[in-house]
């Protein structure tokens, strides 16, 4: 009986030994996936039947014993990662595979420093493993200070050394969540830790999924030569697949209204929220929030007929994007890096079609490096096209809405008229240095487009991108800008020295009668009689 007392003792001495221990490093209990704060941040799993085939793919990985290492969910601001993440944590925890999670969080100061991610998630993993548990108070009693080390340190101390000791006690299967890696605000830590996780994980008896924005210090490691992790994006999944979950996420989260909305209304938010779930989930909290009545009906008639009065419904995404922007431009950069910046945006959300990052350089005056660097940090609100010529576009039209509306965006408002006349004066630049007689080199005007063999690739040699878009484009920028002295000047010498030669190529590309569209509704803003008299191709 003695014998049994003792060991109960022992027993008991040991848990108090290592919860004191584990207790010292602090661990984050808001960064859990469904803590207490999870309900104030509005945080929950995805809709029954909805993100399914995401879902499945994720837990592939999870199920393939041979995969990567490491994970990586990235996609744009509002795309759904989160609630994702949630819902694997949900599965994972019913199939006794969470080893730990950590959901990084701007709202709190202890969620969005990345200095508490190893300590919690070590202390999340000794719950997890017993094993792993007495390996990691060993290191903690010889090394209480452990988890107040650099990131690399902490991950090698708390993480890596324990776990290698127990690498055969390890529960088989277990799988870390990180979720929203970009709301941490130490650039420098978080670009550590992404190197200590990707250089150790493939040794680690443990799997690793991260999700995040396509942050430019985030992507170029995940994307960087070395290790390579298995990566989704979510920006690039197929638009039907998401409009259909959507459509199932609106008709569950606006069931209770009354009347319900039809099944076209239904059909019409879900085509406006295009991929974004944070769209979707905005329009739910205004026409139908849950801590309040309002007039639900009205308030959906009058978003489906256009009405932008009311800030309200614009609140959630509009914290989004502020949120984004704030941080693009909260980064220490020199004032042309700025400047740079913001007429990279607003060049994006002006275009009249996806320019390349070479386009939008020749048209603004920069250099294409210039544009790429300013490209980095608004890759969660642009979308930059993978491969190819690398179009850029605005990732979904709500981004435009909110820049364009000075209440909305505030200091980073775009103003239409002012940068359509800055792409005016630089389309038209282009032109007067690119424009030239017989662009294609063609041996003769006698002979037809369509007898000319090889026309289509001295089209594309002779024909740069930013030129083609010039000239499609100038009059409908001259047309939405200011019609300044700069522009008028400018106008003025096209239409006199290079009329002909801008006529060439629209003809060339088959755009001529985008020509007397443009030449039409410039006729009201420009007197041109007294300067060069010219008939409307065509006319």
């Amino acid at each position: 009986m003695r014998c049994r007392d003792q060991m109960l003792m022992g027993a008991q001495l040991t848990f108090h030994w290592q919860r004191a221990l584990l207790e010292g490093m602090s661990p984050v209990d808001d960064a859990g996936y469904n803590s207490s704060y999870s309900t104030t941040a509005m945080r929950g799993g995805c809709t029954a039947e909805t993100r399914e085939k995401i879902l499945q793919d994720l837990k592939d990985w999870v199920e393939d014993l041979n995969g990567a290492r490491v994970y990586w969910t990235n996609g744009m601001a509002g795309t759904g990662k989160t609630t994702i993440m949630y819902t694997l944590c949900e599965w994972l925890a019913a199939m006794r595979r969470l080893g730990g999670n950590f959901f990084c969080s701007q709202g709190l100061e202890l969620c969005r420093n990345v200095n508490n991610i190893v300590p919690t998630l070590a202390y999340q993993i000794a719950q997890y493993s017993p094993a792993y548990r007495t390996a990691l108070c060993n290191v903690l009693e010889k090394e209480p200070g452990a988890c107040k080390l650099n990131v690399q340190q902490q991950f090698e101390k708390l993480v890596q050394g324990p776990m290698q000791a127990v690498a055969g006690a390890m529960p088989d299967g277990a799988v870390v969540v990180i979720d929203a890696l970009d709301e941490c605000h130490d650039g420098w830590a978080f670009r550590m830790f992404l190197d200590t996780l990707l250089k150790h994980a493939v040794a680690l008896p443990i799997k690793f999924i991260v999700a995040s924005r396509p942050e430019p210090a985030i992507r170029a490691k995940m994307s960087g030569p070395g290790y390579s992790p298995s990566i989704l994006y979510l920006h690039d999944i197929e638009a039907s697949l998401v409009e259909e979950d959507i459509k199932k996420y609106l008709n569950s989260a606006l069931a209770s209204m009354s009347p319900s909305p039809s099944s076209d209304d239904v059909v019409k938010l879900a085509k406006r929220a295009g991929k974004l779930f944070i769209y979707a989930a905005t329009v739910v909290r205004y026409i139908a929030p849950d801590d309040s009545c309002v007039p639900s009906a009205a308030r959906l008639q009058a978003l489906l007929g256009g009405d932008s009065g009311s800030t309200l419904q614009h609140k959630g995404i509009d914290g989004l994007y502020t949120g984004v922007l704030s941080a693009a431009f909260g980064a220490e950069r020199e004032a042309g890096e700025l400047a740079a910046l913001r007429l990279t945006l607003q060049t994006a959300i002006c275009a009249k079609e996806p320019m390349s990052a070479q386009t939008v350089a020749s048209i603004l005056g920069l250099t294409e490096d210039e544009v790429r660097i300013a490209l980095q940090p608004l890759r969660s609100v642009l979308h930059v096209q993978e491969g190819g010529l690398g179009l850029v576009s605005s990732f979904h039209a709500s981004f435009p809405d909110y820049m364009f509306d000075q209440v909305r965006s505030g200091k980073f408002f775009c103003d239409k008229k002012v940068h359509n006349e800055v792409l005016a004066n630089g389309c038209l630049d282009v032109m007067k240095g690119k424009l030239r007689f017989n662009i294609c080199k063609l041996e003769s005007s006698f002979v037809f487009d369509k007898d000319i063999i090889d026309l289509e690739e001295r089209i594309e040699k002779s024909i740069s991108t930013e030129l083609s878009y010039s000239c499609r484009y100038w009059g409908v920028h001259v047309r939405e800008g200011d019609f300044s002295d700069a522009v008028h000047e400018r106008l003025v010498d096209l239409l006199t020295h290079r009329l002909l030669f801008w006529m060439e190529v629209l003809n060339l590309q088959q755009h001529m009668s985008m020509g007397a569209e443009m030449l039409r509704h410039l006729q009201n803003q420009l007197n041109v009689s007294e300067y060069v008299q010219f008939d409307y191709p065509g006319h």
